[in-house]
């Protein structure tokens, strides 16, 4: 049996609480920002996304537990831990620290 392994690369980063000025929850996620107005991706968690196929869209919420690279790092959430590629641009200047929660918007690649 093959064992896949997968990162999750991030496109887009939010730090802090899940509600945020501009983003409304009233069942269905959707942002009110310039753009796109509609549904957006579901939560999905670690557990979820190792199913899923590769350049899957996924939102997971969990913690930053450790870098391991120069853009790789550790991430954890209910269900398990994985890697997470985060370039540098998407800090924005924030500290991130392993006891705060984040949601991290991002494409599923699976690496073989």
């Amino acid at each position: 049996m093959k064992k896949t392994s997968f990162v999750i690369l991030i496109s887009a980063i939010s730090f802090g609480v899940l509600a945020k000025p501009g983003f409304v929850n009233s069942g269905q996620e959707t942002y009110f920002n310039d753009g796109f107005r509609g549904p957006t991706p579901a939560l999905t968690s670690i557990e979820q996304a190792k199913s899923l196929h590769d350049d899957a869209w996924v939102v997971l919420v969990g913690h930053v537990i450790k870098q391991v690279g120069h853009k790789l790092y550790g991430f954890r959430d209910s269900s398990g831990s994985t890697y997470v590629e985060i370039d540098d641009k998407y800090w924005m200047g924030q500290t991130v620290s392993p006891e705060k929660k984040y949601v991290l918007r991002a494409k599923l690649k699976k690496m073989e």
